[in-house]
């Protein structure tokens, strides 16, 4: 299975879904997949009826696992940075500076 890796932590791909999708999914009835969550996060699907997983992606995921996330999909930043600004709303954000983050990292 493919690993992530970043400063000496070394994560399964599987080990990163679980962490984010324990976060996602727990206000909701419904649960979204990683490939699902992958490809709303990257503009490949419009988030439709995931909107609140993708917002609670922004907004409850701790960052390292955001970042984690994204590595061990290959999600381009820039891509992820475009659904954060369309799915919220400034005024809305928790994490003020995640956008000026995900810039950083594209």
């Amino acid at each position: 299975m493919c690993a992530v890796s970043r400063r000496g932590y070394r994560a399964s791909v599987a080990d990163v879904d679980a962490l984010v999708l324990g976060t996602v999914n727990a206000s909701w009835r419904r649960a979204i997949d990683a490939s699902t969550l992958a490809d709303c996060l990257m503009g490949r699907r419009a988030p439709g009826e995931w909107i609140e997983h993708v917002r609670t992606f922004f907004e409850d995921v701790p960052r390292e696992a955001v970042f984690r996330f994204l590595l061990a999909r290959a999600l381009p930043p820039a891509a992820v940075l475009a659904t954060y600004r369309a799915v919220t709303r400034e005024e809305e954000r928790r994490h003020g500076d995640l956008d000026t983050w995900l810039a950083e990292l594209a």
